[in-house]
């Protein structure tokens, strides 16, 4: 039987019917010959002709939270960096508007040592991270002379895994077995984040973000699948549509794509937070909400 003993009968048949549901919708998205994107990230030769190797540092405070634990968890700080390709490029010969994309592998940390808050008689909670993640978006450049600063709006999704250690003594019986499904082990999850760079000159770059991460106490392979193509579809879709209005109206398509994209990765991730694979019903997962600064250098 393999992963398929992970769901019962009647999931198999909610399994089966989202499938379909989700093919219809992508193959409706296909045959219409309006909906296409012109984005040139659609081109894998235009990344690799223009990518240059990237290295962004960032430190920030984090919450974290797991529904139906008695108990709080602690929020230290956060530091990480990354390593990565990165290619920014007008979208058209004198453009101001530009295409983004950033393919990284980033080492994080989290712990109180680092900073942040400690509350009386919370649950202690650290974590070494590794995450693999897609980052793009669009953004604006303007020419001063010889200087070309500019700002871009991106999204982020990301697959993790943590080590997770929790050193302080749990007193609740239940909160107790929780955690012991984290501690002291390897777990995966997922992460979206929302930010804006700022590039006072071409080859730096300050970032803000806005970062949401869960980590599953145990992972069901179909149902996280599904999840990930629910939420790949609706991206699918908004892409179209921010294709579009990268068409008729380049300007505002940065903030519409940033908009859009983040607030849908937003609105899943809330469904996720009870469920860790929406739609289908599931324990509720580790929850780290980050608001980070970083610096980006260029090379």
């Amino acid at each position: 039987m393999g992963i398929f003993q992970e769901i019962t009968a009647a999931e198999r048949r909610k399994f089966t019917m989202i499938l379909v549901v989700l093919a219809l919708i992508s193959s409706s998205v296909r045959a219409n010959p309006g909906l296409s994107i012109t984005s040139p990230f659609q081109d894998e030769d235009w990344f690799d002709f223009c990518k240059e190797p990237a290295m962004s540092l960032s430190y920030g405070s984090t919450m974290n939270s797991l529904d139906f634990l008695e108990g709080d968890l602690t929020s230290p700080a956060v530091a990480g960096i990354t390593l990565g390709s990165l290619c920014e490029e007008p979208i058209e010969e004198d453009s101001p508007v530009v295409d983004y994309h950033y393919n990284y592998l980033a080492i994080g940390r989290m712990s109180g040592e680092l900073g942040g808050s400690s509350e009386t008689g919370g649950i202690d909670l650290n974590y070494w991270r590794v995450t693999t993640a897609d980052q793009e978006g669009w953004g604006y450049r303007f020419a001063f002379g010889a200087v070309e600063p500019g700002v871009v709006f991106f999204h982020t999704q990301g697959l993790h895994w943590d080590y997770i250690d929790s050193e302080d003594d749990i007193s609740l019986p239940a909160d107790r077995r929780r955690m012991s499904l984290y501690d002291e082990s390897v777990r995966f999850g997922t992460t979206m984040a929302a930010g804006v760079r700022l590039k006072p000159v071409q080859f730096l770059g300050i970032d803000v973000a806005y970062e949401r991460a869960i980590t599953f106490q145990r992972t069901l392979v179909l149902k996280w699948l599904v999840s990930e193509a629910v939420e790949g579809v609706g991206h699918s879709i908004l892409d179209t549509f921010i294709g579009e209005v990268m068409d008729s109206s380049p300007g505002a398509a940065p903030i519409v794509g940033f908009v859009l994209k983040n607030g849908f990765s937003y609105a899943m991730y809330e469904l996720r937070r009870t469920n860790m694979n929406f739609p289908f019903e599931g324990a509720a997962p580790l929850l780290n909400e980050t608001v980070k600064m970083g610096l980006t250098f260029m090379f």
